[in-house]
């Protein structure tokens, strides 16, 4: 019953169909306006018209544009067609053809009887009056004749389609899968294209993703990107070295900030970016003698001056989350970490406390730190006629007034005992351990860049009277008589206001400030910043972004006014250590400083939140560095502001490893673009191989019988993987996978789907040495040869001491009455200077290093006596021994270093 109802209802939906489309023909014949006295060839097209209506074809000048594009894979399999368009355009052939045959057999037929009944049976016919009967013009079909030839033709081509469709029908409608991989033409028209070398082009550089010929196609969107290669894959040399190189051909120039490992790209890039007006930094942790300096706290002491000590507090916790952080912290570890670091955000706090009473913020500096806890935190004193021992520490925080945010960040240890409070204070000391060495405590005690200039490279800073603190300033720029662009301000409580522009500015041009609502004699009170000098523009002066200003007009509500301009973009090479990670940190603690600057004064410029030059974070083995806290919600909200993370990876597990899962699998998440050149982890290869997923492809199969002719044929659909696992597993030097998620518009802005790419045969991505590149990128440079200045190398540490007999005075407690034991600072000083030991051979020799510097000042020499202590070659260092005068510290150093052999 139920095959037979459905029978009943395809039949009752075939008379329906047809019944549809001749009622269509009928309506689309009738608009032609047809009248009897009109000529048969103006009838016959009236029915040519007709008739192309039924198949849907669009006439000229009648058919509409439909109101979107088809998008190429847009439609689920079930929507989509599931018949071949070839099937039903062969129907139609052989229908218009059996059409227009029938209509010239019909006239034809009309045309011999109305001759043979002018004539009759016995009349005769020329050759050319045979001719004249297919003339169907002269003699054309009752209207009434062609419909039921019409419908007799529309019946037997639905016939003909239906017997075609079972016998043609397109199986594949992607029902196991309709992945496919982008072509040439199509990676051509959604990506920008760009010469791989030498040419400048518009607008941003970017990530490459593709290359044909000569050109790259590269990713200019704000987009994080994630390559995968193992070790000695050609990461480096496939995406790294073509970035940097395209980002500094573009008109529009990045800042970099590049983790190095070896000071391979330092030597490759740097004197090529420097070329294309460059201004480029190396903080090299491998040679901190050979590095730029960074003051790690000197963000939060700018915050500090201006007003805004909750910021402060904030960059100085972050920076100290990232001393005494690890994913692994649990339990008591976890409890002695967090202590701790709240120990050392109250001894920071402290000095910036001091700071305001003496004027000098640069004794605020980390190895101060380390030096004041050894100095306090280890010295015990006891009161005359009281057993109890005192904690110098703890006494001089207790002294603090109230209020005070060093006391309150301090008061966490007062609930714990001595043993606790033992722990706590070595795990403290044991995070600020990379401090107390001494190149790296020269290092970090001054600043050579001001890290605002890697988005934000031009600035002005004006001191107000804090009477006008939070009220409306309005900063007004001027070159003569042209306004270049005005700025509304409000200064901070401290009456410090800051504003970012992106002006071309010359000499002579001038900065309004109109006061608001305040007026003399019903005049508005202006006063006027004019610039006399900008050293950027003098080639005299390198790397100096200083304006020299003068300030007249109205400027009692005004204390001082800066400038700083830089017109050239920055790049700054972190170089670090691949066999030792002890000075690893300092780089995550700068990054995380320079993302949380950067972030909150976009919400001071007046650039829709935003850089005013865009900045590519370029992090090299990314799975080697030290635990950046906070990096999954940096890559969630710094595309807006224009950051973008470059991650350089063996394999998806070196997230994992870093973060734990849960955090890793959220940083990969937020990469838009996944590149993969080679991976060896089974999790890496699954995850690219699961997201290319499959197509599906047509079989058949026939199956032919013994002693017979015919054969029967069977089709099926199957699922066939996009790019075989074993392909993933097994490329070819330059093949890479590319997965672009967030391209889903082309160059045009029509929407696409982003299907991946595979970079092979003509789209293989070429190494630096194998193409013109190599040119441009020598990494054999010799150090010596780039430009490496080093501000700190003989700064004086002493010079930047706290008075910490001051210090003690000022506790309150009078020293005649102090029973001082033997283990106080100076005792414990002098223990640790004789007993220090260290936990890496790194150390020792930065260590080494340090007292040498004093002593050996020909740098060849203390090389080659740092090499002997490598090699443990015992004459050439015996030789060198005899030569110093702090041989017996050396010695030990050295026997430590052999120790740790």
């Amino acid at each position: 019953m139920v095959k037979i109802k459905k029978r009943k209802q395809v039949g009752l939906f075939k008379f329906n169909f047809i019944r549809k489309k001749i009622n269509l023909f009928k309506q689309t014949y009738e608009e032609q306006e047809v009248f009897s006295d009109n000529s048969a060839l103006e009838k016959y097209k009236a029915l040519l018209i007709a008739t192309l209506s039924v198949f849907k074809f669009n006439l000229p000048g009648k058919s509409k544009m439909r109101s979107k594009k088809k998008i190429d894979g847009q439609e689920l399999p079930s929507e989509r067609s599931k018949t071949s368009k070839n099937v039903f355009y062969l129907s139609l052939v052989v229908s218009i053809f059996l059409f227009i045959f029938l209509l010239y057999l019909g006239s034809m037929g009309k045309g011999f009887f109305h001759e043979l009944s002018k004539r009759g049976f016995k009349g005769t016919f020329e050759i050319n009056e045979w001719y004249s009967l297919l003339n169907i013009i002269k003699y054309p079909l009752p209207l009434m004749m062609i419909i039921l030839i019409f419908c007799l033709v529309a019946f037997l081509g639905f016939i003909l389609y239906q017997s075609f469709s079972m016998r043609f029908k397109e199986l594949n409608r992607g029902q196991k899968g309709d992945m496919r991989l982008l072509e040439i033409k199509e990676i051509q028209k959604n990506f920008k294209e760009i010469p791989h070398v030498k040419f400048r082009f518009d607008g941003y550089g970017g990530m490459p993703l593709s290359h044909y010929r000569a050109y790259f196609y590269i990713d200019i969107r704000t987009s994080n990107t994630v390559v995968i290669g193992i070790s000695r894959s050609g990461k480096t040399e496939i995406y790294i070295f073509p970035l940097i190189d395209n980002l500094s051909r573009a008109r529009k120039q990045a800042s970099m900030m590049i983790n190095d490992v070896k000071k391979e790209i330092l030597r490759g890039t740097q004197l090529l970016l420097e070329s294309r007006g460059y201004d480029t930094y190396s903080l090299d942790l491998i040679d901190p003698m050979r590095s730029m300096s960074i003051q790690l706290l000197q963000t939060a002491i700018f915050y500090w001056q201006i007003g805004e000590k909750d910021q402060a507090e904030l960059l100085i916790n972050s920076l100290t989350h990232s001393l005494y952080n690890s994913k692994n912290d649990n339990g008591a570890s976890k409890h002695f970490n967090e202590t701790a670091q709240g120990v050392v955000n109250a001894i920071i706090l402290s000095f910036l406390e001091m700071a305001d009473i003496e004027g000098n913020y640069k004794k605020v500096t980390m190895y101060n730190i380390t030096q004041f806890m050894i100095e306090m935190g280890m010295e015990r004193w006891k009161f005359a006629r009281d057993p109890k021992e005192y904690n110098a520490l703890d006494l001089y925080f207790e002294k603090l007034p109230k209020g005070s945010s060093a006391k309150a960040q301090y008061a966490s240890t007062n609930f714990a005992g001595d043993r606790e409070k033992g722990s706590i204070m070595s795990t403290a000391i044991r995070g600020l351990r990379i401090f107390q060495l001494k190149s790296v405590a020269k290092l970090t005690s001054q600043n050579t860049l001001d890290f605002k200039k890697l988005g934000f490279p031009k600035e002005i800073m004006i001191q107000f009277d804090k009477s006008l603190a939070y009220q409306k300033v309005t900063l007004q720029f001027k070159r003569g008589e042209k306004i270049l662009g005005e700025r509304v301000t409000e200064p901070f409580l401290s009456g410090m206001a800051m504003y970012f522009f992106d002006y071309d500015l010359r000499q002579g041009d001038k900065v309004l400030i109109h006061y608001p609502n305040v007026k003399n004699n019903n005049e508005p009170l202006v006063a006027t910043v004019e610039i006399d000098k900008i050293y950027q523009h003098d080639p005299t002066y390198e790397k100096d972004y200083r304006v020299d200003t003068t300030l007249t007009g109205q400027t009692d509500l005004i204390k001082d006014a800066t400038m700083s301009y830089c017109d050239r973009p920055i790049a700054v090479y972190m170089c670090v250590a691949d066999e030792d990670k002890s000075l690893h940190p300092i780089v995550s603690i700068l990054i995380s400083q320079v993302y949380q600057q950067l972030i909150k004064l976009c919400s001071y410029s007046d650039n829709n939140n935003k850089l005013f030059r865009r900045l590519h974070m370029i992090f090299e083995e990314y799975g080697n560095m030290a635990l950046i806290p906070d990096m999954p919600n940096y890559v969630t909200a710094s595309l807006g502001r224009e950051i973008l993370w470059n991650f350089f990876v063996q394999g998806n597990n070196q997230f994992y490893e870093l973060h734990g899962e849960k955090q890793g699998k959220l940083i990969l998440d937020n990469c838009q673009n996944t590149c993969y050149v080679m991976s060896k982890d089974k999790e890496t290869v699954n995850s690219i191989y699961e997201f290319l997923g499959k197509k599906t492809i047509e079989e058949q199969s026939i199956s032919d019988k013994a002693n017979k002719i015919d054969a029967s044929r069977q089709r099926r659909v199957e699922g066939e993987d996009l790019i075989q696992k074993t392909r993933i597993q097994t490329p070819l030097e330059g093949e890479t996978i590319v997965i672009a998620g967030l391209n889903r518009k082309d160059n045009d802005g029509n929407p696409i789907r982003p299907f991946p790419i595979f970079n092979t045969k003509e789209t293989t991505m070429p190494l630096r040495h194998a193409f013109e590149l190599n040119d441009y990128i020598d990494t054999s440079t010799p150090l010596s040869d780039l430009n490496t200045p080093c501000t700190h190398r003989y700064l004086d540490l002493s010079e930047l001491a706290w008075d910490y007999d001051k210090i003690k005075a000022e506790i309150g407690v009078p020293f005649f009455d102090l029973d001082i034991e033997e283990t106080s600072f100076e005792a414990v000083r002098e223990e640790t200077t004789n007993h220090q030991t260290f936990e890496t051979k790194q150390e020792v020799l930065i260590e080494i290093n340090d007292v040498l510097w004093n002593e050996m000042t020909d740098d060849s020499q203390r090389e080659k006596f740092i090499q002997a202590i490598e090699n443990n070659i015992m004459p050439t260092i015996n030789s060198f021994l005899n030569q110093l005068k702090e041989r017996e510290v050396i010695e030990n150093m050295i026997h430590q270093y052999q120790l740790l052999s």
